[in-house]
């Protein structure tokens, strides 16, 4: 069975999977907060998890919303809908040349650097 991060596994959701034979829950995070593993293993239902997500991916979508927030897409998007082209209260800024903070530390942080990085304004020999 598979199951993803709001699904119930609990010990006696577990108990009725057992009852219906089922005797092996792969879960589709990297979390498990909200299964009872121990009720699992007890029950002799193995469990297998994701062992991490692409730190990439993750990363990729923060600098995502990032940009849309600063780029003020999303209100962008709803004046359109109603036909509004006025751009007053849209003003944006650059991220170029800007000191941004990292607060998440080790791979995420890497990451979040790496990718921000070019936003800084690079000096070429072109």
């Amino acid at each position: 069975m598979s199951i993803f991060t709001e699904d119930d596994a609990s010990a006696s959701v577990l108990d009725r999977l057992y009852d219906l034979g089922i005797r092996f829950i792969v879960l589709r995070s990297a979390a498990f907060n909200n299964n009872d593993v121990d009720h699992a293993q007890k029950s002799g239902i193995s469990i297998a998890r994701v062992p991490e997500y692409s730190t990439h991916a993750i990363v990729e979508f923060t600098i995502a919303v990032m940009l849309a927030q600063n780029r003020k897409l999303f209100r962008t998007n709803y004046r359109v809908k109603d036909m509004n082209f006025f751009l007053n209260g849209l003003a944006i800024f650059d991220v170029n040349g800007k000191t941004v903070g990292i607060i998440v530390t080790g791979r995420f942080g890497w990451v979040v650097y790496k990718i921000l990085y070019g936003f800084w304004p690079q000096t070429s020999g072109l």
